[in-house]
């Protein structure tokens, strides 16, 4: 995104970004692998997994709590007029009705509404 001035980062550090981005992709692909293995999971998966969730959730709050909305009406991370479109982004994931995150959230109301 050009904001009217010339880019003036090194090749270097454009390889650096990258690299680090790669392998961002490559951990989380690594473990997206180990969540969708096609063996049984075990007790011990179960509980890792468990616990996985409130990290998660620590990450998406991290990516929130950067992209809030500004003194003016933008966003205070990338400039942005807020909603951005990272907000929006994770605003969608988090919210996908055939996501997860909603039908984990829709059986946890339902079973305490039953009781």
């Amino acid at each position: 995104m050009s904001h009217g001035h010339m880019d003036t980062t090194s090749p270097v550090a454009i390889d650096a970004i990258r690299q680090l981005r790669i392998n961002l992709y490559e951990h989380l692909d690594e473990v997206e692998g180990h969540a969708t293995k096609t063996t049984r999971w075990t007790e011990e998966d179960v509980e890792t997994a468990r616990r996985l969730i409130p990290d998660l959730v620590t990450v998406i709050r991290g990516i929130i709590s950067l992209h809030e909305q500004g003194p003016s009406a933008s966003c205070r991370t990338c400039g942005a007029t807020w909603p951005c479109q990272a907000f929006e982004m994770v605003h969608r994931l988090v919210k996908d009705p055939d996501g997860e995150i909603v039908r984990l959230l829709t059986r946890a109301r339902e079973s305490t509404a039953g009781r």
